[in-house]
């Protein structure tokens, strides 16, 4: 009779393992069932009120089950992770354990170095500008004023 129970013990954990550790739901496409677009970040943001924070990009977390939202609120950026169900926020540093990278600063700094906006000197005009120091300086510094 204890064979016949360790036997079957066996026999079940087999058969409805898949079941229990299977992954299910998602299929291992989490971006399939779930979502967070800008809108329902800005009611997170109203809803911790930071109201005038405003989501910049939107990505799956290296965590899976969190979504990483940078945002930038009064100038400052700012990087936040939301739970799929969207009823728990966290913020903090993320590290990958065997490499010791902060995931959190890396992305931060590439979030930042995306949304720069960069100004080509050269292709502006400096015909009727005021000159201040030598013309063929080796550096320049340029000025936007509006005199009104």
């Amino acid at each position: 009779m204890k064979k016949f129970l360790v036997t079957l013990a066996l026999l079940s954990s087999v058969l409805y393992a898949p079941q229990v550790f299977g992954f299910g739901g998602c299929e291992e496409d989490c971006q399939k069932c779930h979502s967070l677009n800008k809108e329902e970040a800005q009611q997170i943001f109203t809803k911790l009120q930071i109201p005038e924070a405003q989501a910049m990009d939107i990505k799956m977390s290296p965590i899976g089950g969190l979504w990483e939202v940078v945002f930038e609120n009064k100038g400052q950026r700012g990087l936040m992770y939301v739970s799929f169900s969207k009823k728990y926020v966290m913020g903090g540093q993320i590290f990958e354990v065997d490499t010791a990278e902060n995931k959190t600063r890396e992305r931060l700094q590439k979030a930042g170095s995306e949304n720069q906006r960069y100004v080509e000197v050269a292709g502006i005009s400096t015909d009727k500008d005021l000159l201040m120091g030598e013309k063929d300086a080796r550096y320049k510094v340029v000025v936007f004023t509006d005199p009104d």
